[in-house]
């Protein structure tokens, strides 16, 4: 185990909060954070790599959430919480695939503009993404791609 990993391996074990799956502008974040609070990060570690090794953690302890990537197709909705119904925008019912955008960050050309990447993230927390394929649903409370329990909000969730 080389350097990068074995500081990954520990802070995986180490990790009070959930165990989530991490992107990669969120492994950005955290490693200008450890920087700043004086851990000792090994140089070479990119925020790919800690993404991809936090990730690979998480997946051999059983807890790995299979996660939106880079060439799945997405709906996007955007829902009145409120009213319990989805607002029905010009995009409504358009299916997206998602990109890499900075750092391989998945998002979608949310204006149909090449090089124009919304990062998933970047999203509100009323928006819900469907991955039509499967038909699991991700929203970003707090900027975190994060799954949906259908169970849990199925009377807020589109139809």
């Amino acid at each position: 185990m080389n350097a990068i990993e074995t500081f990954v391996s520990g802070l995986i074990l180490s990790s009070t909060e959930g165990r989530e799956p991490m992107g990669y502008e969120d492994a950005f974040y955290a490693i200008q954070n450890w920087i700043r609070e004086g851990v000792e990060v090994p140089n070479d570690l990119t925020p790919r790599k800690l993404a991809d090794l936090w990730n690979a953690g998480i997946d051999e302890n059983g807890e790995f959430r299979e996660m939106l990537k880079i060439g799945d197709r997405v709906k996007v909705h955007i829902m009145d919480h409120v009213h319990r119904e989805e607002i029905r925008t010009r995009v409504y019912d358009k299916v997206f695939e998602i990109v890499a955008g900075p750092e391989l960050a998945p998002g979608i050309l949310w204006d149909g503009k090449e090089g124009a990447v919304s990062l998933l993230v970047s999203f509100s927390w009323n928006v819900v993404f469907e991955n039509v394929d499967n038909g699991k649903m991700y929203h970003c409370p707090w900027n975190i791609l994060t799954p949906l329990d259908a169970e849990k909000y199925a009377d807020i969730l589109p139809h």
